[in-house]
């Protein structure tokens, strides 16, 4: 039980600290207006990257999934390309 206890304070612990750069997560209004500049998205600066990271995939499914698009901008292949350990 005390092993449980535990394991619940450290998670607990752990998840107040994992928010402390909240600004990184999302840009609003920003995000917006970058997408619908038609800007690529890997010509951005690194930390425009990082920022974003998660809306330009979201942006890339729906170009993808939704709109039929198939460029090597907006294919698997080019995030495994970037992402892939060397």
């Amino acid at each position: 039980m005390y092993r449980l206890v535990a394991i619940l304070m450290v998670l607990l612990v752990g998840n107040v600290f994992a928010d402390e750069h909240a600004d990184y997560s999302s840009l609003g209004e920003e995000a917006s207006s970058i997408k619908a500049s038609g800007k690529i998205f890997h010509t951005d600066g690194l930390g425009v990257i990082r920022r974003m990271h998660p809306e330009f995939l979201n942006h890339k499914r729906d170009k993808t999934l939704r709109e039929g698009v198939r460029t090597e901008e907006s294919s698997l292949k080019g995030c495994v390309n970037c992402h892939a350990t060397k």
